[in-house]
């Protein structure tokens, strides 16, 4: 987005704003509702029929920092305050200061403006008064063969049934 939008890099609030967008795509699905089958809870559930025509979202970004994310018209999933809500607080340890390379982000104030069925304006990331930590985790890639596993876990209300669900996913 610095290059394509002309950003600077010491521009912190577009950076953050940005970093947002990427924050909320960074699971594909998952904002279209891929978490959001709660049954018993008529705020938070989608039907299993849903879930398998869930649509890729995408973030519409301008110059000046402001985001909207949006699916297609007419595609399967949903989009609204209630999914962006839960993606936003997906692997976030602190909200005041989640840290990416670019930009340490406080997520405190973020809200969301649903505009229609498939486009949610995006607003409020700032950057952080918690400053870059010392240290970084860094991965180092090394050839030694190929393993891989994959697990979820479900908790809460209607949990087992969930977890039913997802065997055919």
């Amino acid at each position: 987005m610095v290059y394509e939008l002309g950003w600077n890099w010491d521009e912190l609030e577009h950076l953050a704003q940005g970093s947002l967008a990427g924050h909320l795509l960074e699971c594909g699905c998952q904002l279209t509702g891929g978490y959001f089958m709660h049954p018993g809870d008529k705020y938070r559930h989608m039907s299993f029929q849903q879930l398998l025509d869930l649509s890729l979202p995408y973030a519409e970004v301008r110059f000046d920092g402001q985001v909207c994310v949006a699916k297609a018209e007419g595609s399967g999933g949903v989009l609204n305050f209630n999914t962006c809500a839960e993606q936003l607080l997906y692997e976030i340890g602190d909200p005041s200061a989640y840290v990416t390379p670019d930009v340490v982000i406080d997520f405190q104030d973020v809200s969301f403006l649903p505009l229609s069925s498939c486009r949610v304006l995006c607003f409020g990331a700032k950057p952080s008064t918690i400053s870059v930590p010392d240290k970084l985790l860094q991965l180092v890639p090394k050839d030694c063969g190929w393993k891989g596993w994959g697990e979820i876990s479900y908790g809460g209300y209607e949990c087992v049934e969930r977890a039913k669900a997802a065997e055919y996913l």
